[in-house]
């Protein structure tokens, strides 16, 4: 055997290795995350009621949720996340409208300010 075909078998030899490495190292990570659940598509009529729960109450207690999961037939965490995001989203537009409000009367202060300087 020359030296050529030595590495050239030597070089295989590492890249099969490499592979079967690699491939191991797959499988744990595999087999270690939980596949993800499907995004819940919420129906128009469980949304109305979780809507309307939402206007009365921003935060629910464990028997108040677990009630209206009961009723919508939902489980029990599909209404807790369900709950936390449209209240993310509550946050995100009382800051925007504050943010509007507080530039219109910032607006106004300023033009009647300038009223008076005329």
């Amino acid at each position: 055997m020359s030296h050529i075909d030595h590495l050239a078998s030597f070089q295989k030899e590492v890249k099969r290795e490499d592979e079967t490495i690699s491939s191991s190292q797959d499988i744990p990570s595999m087999k270690s995350k939980k596949p993800r659940k499907a995004r819940t598509a919420f129906t128009d009529h469980q949304l109305h009621c979780l809507e309307k729960s939402f206007e009365r109450q921003k935060y629910l207690s464990v028997q108040d949720r677990m009630e209206l999961a009961a009723k919508l037939n939902l489980t029990d965490t599909q209404v807790k996340t369900w709950y936390q995001n449209r209240r993310t989203k509550w946050k995100r537009q009382t800051a925007v409208g504050l943010e509007l409000l507080a530039e219109a009367v910032n607006s106004s202060l300023f033009y009647t300010v300038e009223i008076f300087r005329i």
